[in-house]
């Protein structure tokens, strides 16, 4: 009687397995809800802003085409900008070697003519003939023309002659004034419409050179050449100068793109022996 009194207790653990598969069914009820809450929160924000979540895509036609015709037209601005600055520079250097050129002869020029004494200008047709035309010994001379404005040529002894010779082949005298003539003079038109600077030098056998020697460059073009002397006269007063003036022009590029520039230099040479 009292084993049928006697109830059976409740199984604990069995109990605690249906609570706790009852609340981890809850759970998962409620991460369910809340995903399906941020995902029709999320499409929301998205559809209230007007954008889409970001997908994968390329260029358009037309954006390739804006960009292609941008950078075509600042390359070929590069490209004209780097043509002018080279040819600019081509220009500069050609001008600043025949400017170099001139100079070169007019210190030549000058160096002799300093040196060297009995200043005698002369004409274009005495050039021609200098073994005829030219005196021996040179014979000073001022002013070169009657206005004064210069002429294309001059001749004067030079200081490697002096005190060798008073008259062509002889050289046992030493101490005399007379010896070796130099003459500068424009030089006629070549084939190419250019003239020069040319030089011709008469030793003391008494011959001039049968040509002329250019010392100028043929890409430069002298327009004008003149002497002016002053001084040069025995009992003057004056100390003997030569005024040179040279003018004349360079040609740079080819063809339609030629280029011209002129230039006009001036110097004075002074006689560096007292005149007396």
């Amino acid at each position: 009687m009292q084993r049928n009194k006697e109830h059976k207790r409740p199984d604990r653990t069995q109990n605690t397995k249906q609570r706790t598969q009852t609340a981890g069914f809850g759970f998962c009820v409620l991460d369910s809800l809340f995903c399906l809450d941020f995902c029709a929160l999320y499409s929301g924000i998205f559809k209230q802003s007007g954008s889409v979540p970001p997908q994968k895509k390329g260029f358009t036609l037309i954006e390739i085409l804006v960009a292609i015709t941008l950078f075509t037209v600042i390359m070929v601005s590069a490209v004209g900008s780097l043509i002018a600055i080279n040819d600019a520079n081509r220009r500069t250097q050609a001008v600043r070697s025949a400017i170099d050129n001139v100079n070169f002869a007019l210190d030549t020029m000058s160096r002799r003519l300093r040196t060297g004494m009995n200043y005698h200008c002369l004409t274009q047709s005495e050039t021609e003939n200098p073994s005829s035309n030219v005196p021996f010994p040179v014979s000073p001379q001022s002013k070169c023309s009657s206005s004064d404005q210069g002429g294309p040529a001059i001749a004067f002894t030079a200081a490697e002659y002096l005190g060798v010779a008073n008259q062509p082949g002889d050289t046992g005298q030493s101490g005399a004034l007379a010896g070796g003539t130099v003459v500068y003079r424009l030089g006629p038109v070549d084939g190419d419409g250019h003239r020069a600077i040319q030089s011709n030098t008469r030793t003391i056998s008494g011959s001039f050179a049968t040509s002329y020697t250019p010392m100028t460059s043929p890409d430069v073009n002298i327009e004008e050449l003149r002497f002016v002397v002053d001084g040069a006269g025995a009992g003057d007063g004056k100390q003997p100068y030569v005024l040179i003036t040279v003018r004349g022009s360079v040609e740079t590029g080819k063809g339609a793109r030629v280029q011209k520039t002129t230039f006009r230099v001036q110097t004075t040479v002074s006689q560096r022996l007292i005149d007396r």
